[in-house]
């Protein structure tokens, strides 16, 4: 049993649930799983001694099929969360569990609500019912209300640690380089081997990093290469935030070979690279370009156009 779990058994044991929780991690960290053992542990009809779910009786194995009624799972309808789904939600759980004294729900990528699916949810939370337990599950945590995180309890899941992670990539025989970087990148191994392998992600890869340079070297053919290159490979909404996660790693490990922690790059070889820009540009102008990205993701959230989200990015800010 994980810490994790352990460390939830003791609150339920100890009746200290409280009624909203926010799971905030990358993908493969745990978030969902950990959500699902509570609500065994909660459910359970035959728990054992140590509070530990059976996994083996009919409430654990419909957990397991996920046709348990009184677990309540909310998932983007297409690219959103939207605000009938919320309302829905609010209605169920304004009832009384129909086959135990709880109500459970669970909400996937709940970065992904729409403002008016947020407010909708907010104002439960505001007047939170008894018995009902609630799961954020995000791996953007910034992309979340601040005040819907500031009505549930934070836990951050960092998933496997790093060392083992990249080895694991290594035993697929993908190269340390880029192992290192697919581990800053997703914590699901199979999702990194998937990338390690594809093209069209190596495509991006390979785009922002050059598209980086021209936003620091050349504003104005980095404008032109919005258009020209950056929208026919950037195919999704996917895509464009994974874009834009690049983009902040190159601003983090500018800011990181600022402070003499160059133990800690993403990619290690671009140190002297970093060190240029620093002799170029003063740091504000990455703590800044940072901020920039982050309301990218934003309106890219917003379904606000990929190439006009990407274009406004070219020429915001200013280089002095």
């Amino acid at each position: 049993m994980k810490d994790i779990e352990k460390s939830f058994i003791h609150t339920i044991q100890q009746g200290r649930l409280v009624h909203a929780y926010l799971f905030e991690g990358m993908r493969g960290s745990g978030k969902a799983e950990t959500a699902i053992f509570i609500a065994k542990s909660l459910f359970c009809q035959n728990p054992k001694e140590d509070g530990l779910p059976c996994q083996v009786c009919d409430t654990c194995r419909r957990i397991d099929a996920g046709n348990f009624v009184d677990l309540v799972e909310v998932r983007p309808d297409g690219q959103f969360i939207k605000v009938d789904q919320i309302r829905e939600l609010r209605q169920t759980l304004s009832r009384s569990g129909m086959e135990s004294n709880y109500r459970v729900c669970i909400i996937h990528d709940a970065d992904k609500m729409t403002v008016g699916a947020s407010n909708s949810l907010l104002k439960f939370l505001e007047e939170p019912e008894e018995n009902v337990y609630l799961f954020l599950l995000t791996e953007n945590l910034r992309m979340i209300l601040a005040t819907i995180q500031s009505r549930c309890q934070i836990v951050r899941f960092h998933g496997v640690p790093k060392t083992v992670f990249i080895k694991e990539l290594e035993k697929e025989e993908i190269p340390f380089k880029k192992a290192n970087f697919l581990s800053y990148v997703t914590n699901s191994l199979s999702q990194a081997v998937e990338w390690a392998r594809d093209e069209h992600f190596l495509d991006i890869q390979t785009a922002s990093w050059m598209w980086f340079d021209l936003w620091m070297t050349n504003r104005q053919q980095a404008f032109v290469e919005v258009q020209t290159r950056l929208v026919p490979i950037i195919n999704s909404k996917e895509d464009a935030q994974l874009f834009l996660e690049m983009l902040q790693f190159y601003c983090r490990d500018t800011l990181l070979v600022s402070f003499g922690k160059v133990d800690q790059l993403v990619e290690g070889d671009k140190e002297s690279y970093y060190q240029k820009l620093l002799k170029k540009y003063p740091v504000q102008v990455f703590i800044d370009f940072t901020k920039e990205i982050s309301q990218a993701m934003q309106r890219i959230q917003a379904n606000v156009g990929i190439q006009a989200t990407l274009e406004l990015l070219t020429i915001s800010g200013v280089l002095t």
